[in-house]
């Protein structure tokens, strides 16, 4: 706001002794807290039923009022759980401290909420210190001669429990964590007494069965521990083959359950022995149960796979949503493009292309009301339109309108006669005349055609808002209209005798429908009619004639004019008769407003629409008279200039005229022109620059010419947002625009391919095939999502981090320098560098990657490993040159495909090419991307190894994790996450294991 402008007074603050945070602190200007008003409710409760504006005010007080108490007690339930933890209970008990006093910052009010939370912290901490004393007992005793169980328990729940019945809530604790400590005790006695019959045939076979088929084991090494130790023991024990393929079917079910299911464990059933035959036909009659078992493990791998990608792509919709309306501008084709995928937030160019639309609206808008600021500091808000100078004066005096609203609720007027009247000084100051949304609404539900039995604080604020405004009755009109003006006139009137209830009650007997039925009949009645004639010529008198909206005096017209208003007055008076002498002159004045503009070029009042009316009307007017007018002259002699004069003839009801210059009876017509061209053209030439002006003129004009340059559209979307808002570019013009840019992204977003692999089988994921070391499935899925959140400082960044991660995944993380498994090719280290393929860069690689030049050759040779950093800073160093291979190929192709293409693509293509060297022999899958056919890229682009019996074969595992990669971020997170859960040694697989 200009310098010039009434200041609003800032908030004190004060310091929340709960949360310490610093607040407002509304009491220092008489505000209370919110507090619930019986008799206000009860009012509000009783007209919401008319009015469902007041049920939502009702409903979001109540709200309020709640959100505040919550807090308040989460304030409490920390203070309590505070003053217990610093309680020292060692060798003493809770009962003790039970009878602490409550802290004086406590509101008596939620004394007992407080007691009860500390009473609760109390019991908490002794039922973990009686429950860890229990167990301790119990590990002593159990293996005693003659100890039972049973009688332990009950003892142990009686010495607990003993002096606290009177304190039901540390009873309540401390027997919680008893409940837990014989849950587990009964659990450790079960499994004790089943150990102990080792006679028991099926337990022992059991427990074999589980120690020794591991989940981190690979199919093979199952089937080994199968044949070799497992079916032998059972056997042994007079169990029959069948049984035992039983028992391991039984068992490999649990495993693939306790992993989220994993059909791979299944594949023990399709090894072959030394005979030629698997398990799976030996056993015959298992046949369909190791299917549905498999099927069950496939479905329920799937279904957690689904349900997690959903939920990532949940929360990346919900970012980008976030980042678009705080920042529009951000969302660009690169933002678009990264987020395309089958299971991203946009699987179509369409959707991509919407949300990118609406992106481009919100930052039209956000640009638009940027450029509405202007016209508050320079005081010409009534170039605006109405819903524009709304919305700047929420923006700039939004908050005091809400505290005046708010002390309104409350009823202290002294606030509200403050601020009311500050807030239409400053309106006035800028030029606007459009009613601030907080205040609006209060007025609305409150002053309603249902009154209570007595003026409530709010109502009586709000005729403090009133009164305030009667300084102004143009702008009193924005906020009260209709009954509520009728109630509000009558209330403050009345109420000037000292007697607030007979006002009160006076003022909605006036609205009422017998009020107005009472009112319908004086009008009916022959003293009223030949008061209402004495009107009709009173008001074309002098004494009633109104101030012209920017004129300077009577316009030469007046006696038409007034011979209309009058008869505009007079029938506005027969449907009030009740309304004063003032009233009625109000009523003239303000008819005359909304009805003529004064022509200052003229001094000719000109008849308008009403929605018309207003400075903006009036100024444009008069300077298109006065230009056209000294056009007009220009062309002529002096000795004939003076006589002529700017005529508006009207064409309708829509605001339109013919101009015409006129002298007596000769007229020269000028041409047609409307209001909104002149209001248009007039609010160009207050509102732009003159460098403005000419650069939307040569928009406009290549708009005509139908050849835009879509650069210059992008260049000048700050202006043009300013224009459409101030209407100076036609709102036919503005779609135009707006189709050019629109369709010239569509048709950037269309040539992004759409790439995809089909669905991601998982079966295969937990073993990475031909490794020639253990990998450990946390530190590469740990490593992988590293690389989706550290950014790589580069062009192109984000296709390089999903590459890393994709990579990642599919070597595995190995820091100590491994055999490769093909044959004579040397060594690899973290995530498949090949030590020999680079022997030329190796050394120069691992300095890069933060290896000690000393330690280098340690590192190739195995004695010593990289770290977790330095195997990640390793690929970062080698992909480039795998990731231009692969860029070269794609242009090679198509000049831009490169760029055309998605992260998640080039992440694919850099894959192969670090698998296999180079990408230049996968010609079809090139094409396949250029032309958009995601059929033929699936068939050209699966790579193979040579297997340990020197076969080559289909790496199937890479393929599914280049799907999961082409299908979206979300997918890939997921796939990652569900790699990591897999356990890889003995230790996770333990951990897998452990009861629940």
């Amino acid at each position: 706001m200009a310098d010039s402008l009434p200041r609003l007074p800032r908030l004190p603050q004060r310091r929340d002794p709960l949360t310490d945070k610093v607040v407002a602190q509304q009491q220092d200007w008489g505000v209370q807290a919110p507090a619930p008003n019986s008799e206000m409710t009860g009012l509000v409760r009783g007209l919401s039923e008319l009015n469902p504006a007041l049920k939502n005010y009702e409903n979001e007080a109540l709200q309020a009022q709640h959100a505040a108490l919550e807090k308040q007690k989460a304030g409490i339930s920390a203070l309590a759980q505070q003053q217990s933890d610093a309680i020292d209970m060692q060798g003493k008990r809770s009962i003790e401290f039970a009878g602490n006093p409550t802290p004086a910052q406590v509101p008596l009010a939620l004394s007992p909420f407080y007691r009860d939370a500390f009473h609760k912290a109390l019991g908490e901490r002794e039922g973990i210190m009686s429950k860890d004393s229990t167990m301790s007992a119990y590990n002593e005793a159990k293996d005693k001669p003659g100890f039972n169980v049973d009688a332990f328990l009950g003892e142990s729940r009686a010495n607990a429990l003993k002096g606290l019945e009177g304190v039901p809530v540390l009873a309540a604790q401390v027997g919680n964590q008893v409940n837990t400590a014989e849950v587990q005790i009964r659990q450790d006695a079960q499994r004790a007494a089943l150990l102990k019959h080792t006679e028991t045939r099926n337990a022992t076979v059991a427990q074999s069965f589980a120690d020794a088929l591991r989940p981190d084991l690979p199919a093979s090494a199952m089937f080994d521990a199968y044949t070799t130790k497992l079916l032998p023991q059972a056997e042994a024990l007079g169990m029959s083959k069948k049984e035992g393929a039983q028992f391991l079917l039984n068992q490999l079910t649990n495993v693939s359950a306790k992993m989220g299911g994993n059909p791979a464990v299944f594949d023990i059933f399709d090894r072959k022995d030394a005979e030629g035959l698997s398990l799976a036909s030996r056993n015959p009659e298992l046949a369909n149960n190791i299917i549905a078992a498999r099927n069950h493990a496939q479905s329920q791998s799937d279904g957690k796979l689904k349900e997690d990608s959903q939920q990532r792509n949940f929360v990346t919709m919900t970012q980008l949503e976030q980042q678009m309306k705080a920042d529009p501008a951000s969302i660009t084709l690169d933002v678009v493009r990264a987020n395309m995928g089958k299971t991203s937030p946009f699987a179509t160019h369409d959707e991509a292309f919407g949300f990118w639309m609406k992106a481009q609206k919100m930052l039209e808008d956000k640009q638009g009301t940027s450029a509405l600021q202007a016209n508050y500091d320079s005081k010409t808000m009534y170039l605006l339109d109405p819903k524009d100078q709304k919305k700047v004066m929420d923006a700039n005096l939004g908050p005091y309108a809400k505290q005046m609203a708010d002390a309104a609720t409350k009823g202290d007027v002294a606030t509200v006669t403050g601020l009311a009247e500050n807030i239409m000084r400053a309106q006035s100051a800028v030029g606007a005349k459009e009613p601030l949304t907080a205040v609006e609404q209060f007025i609305s539900t409150t002053v309603t055609s249902m009154p209570g039995k007595a003026p409530s604080p709010a109502f009586k604020a709000a005729a403090a808002i009133y009164r305030a405004y009667s300084s102004d009755p143009a702008f009193r009109e924005v906020y009260f209209k209709g009954d509520v003006a009728e109630v509000m006139k009558a209330f403050v009137a009345g109420a000037g005798s000292g007697d607030e209830q007979a006002a009160y009650e006076g003022a909605y007997r006036a609205v009422s429908p017998e009020g107005k039925a009472a009112a319908a009949k004086i009008a009916e009645s022959p003293e009223f009619k030949a008061k209402a004639e004495k009107l009709y010529k009173d008001v074309q008198g002098s004494s009633w004639w109104p101030q012209w909206l920017g004129g300077n005096g009577r316009p030469g017209n007046a006696t038409g004019v007034s011979i209309t208003a009058a008869g505009a007055v007079k029938d506005y008076y027969a449907k009030n008769p009740n309304a004063s002498d003032k009233d009625l002159q109000s009523y003239a004045a303000d008819w005359v407003a909304k009805n003529y503009v004064n022509d200052t070029s003229t001094s000719v009042a000109v008849r308008i629409p009403p929605e018309f009316a207003g400075q903006l009307t009036q100024e444009a007017l008069s300077a298109f008279s006065k230009k056209a007018g000294d056009e007009f002259r220009a062309r002529m002699s002096e000795a004939d200039r003076a006589d002529w004069k700017v005529n508006f003839l009207p064409t309708g009801d829509a605001g339109r005229f013919e101009v015409v210059m006129q002298n007596g009876s000769a007229i020269k017509h000028i041409g047609a022109k409307s209001l909104q061209d002149m209001r248009t053209e007039f609010r160009s030439e207050k509102s732009t620059s003159p460098e403005e002006r000419v650069s939307l003129k040569s928009i406009t004009d290549q708009l005509k010419s139908g050849n835009v340059d879509p650069a210059m559209l992008e260049a000048n979307a700050p202006l043009l947002a300013k224009a459409k808002r101030l209407g100076i570019i036609t709102s036919p013009e503005m779609a135009k625009l707006d189709k050019l840019r629109g369709d010239t992204m569509l048709e950037r977003i269309r040539t992004i391919p759409l790439m995809n692999l089909g669905p991601a089988d998982n079966s295969g994921l937990q073993f990475i095939p031909q490794r020639g070391a253990k990998v450990d499935n946390k530190l590469t899925a740990q490593t992988a999502s590293g690389f989706m959140t550290q950014a790589v400082m580069s062009p192109g960044g984000m296709a390089q981090s999903l590459a890393g991660s994709l990579i990642t995944m599919s070597e595995g993380t190995v820091l100590q320098a491994y055999p490769d498994p093909a044959k004579d090719a040397g060594n690899n280290i973290g995530m498949g560098y090949n030590l020999k393929a680079n022997v030329n860069n190796a050394t120069a690689d691992l300095v890069r990657a933060g290896v000690p030049a000393e330690r280098v050759e340690d590192v190739k040779n195995g004695k010593a490993q990289l770290t977790q950093d330095q195997a990640r800073r390793l690929l970062l160093v080698a992909m480039p040159r795998y990731e231009d291979t692969a860029r070269r190929s794609a242009e090679a192709t198509q000049p831009g495909l490169w760029d055309r293409m998605q992260p998640h693509q080039k992440a694919v293509m850099t894959d192969i090419a670090y698998s296999v060297g180079s990408t230049d022999q996968f010609k079809k899958a090139w094409a396949a991307m250029a032309s958009g056919d995601a059929a033929a890229f699936k068939d050209a682009v699966m790579t193979t190894y040579v297997n340990k019996d020197g076969v080559r074969v289909n790496d199937t595992r890479r393929f599914n994790l280049r799907a999961a990669m082409l299908s979206g971020t979300p997918n890939w997170n997921a796939t990652v996450a569900k790699y990591g859960g897999f356990p890889s040694n003995e230790l996770d697989s333990m951990a897998l294991n452990k009861p629940q």
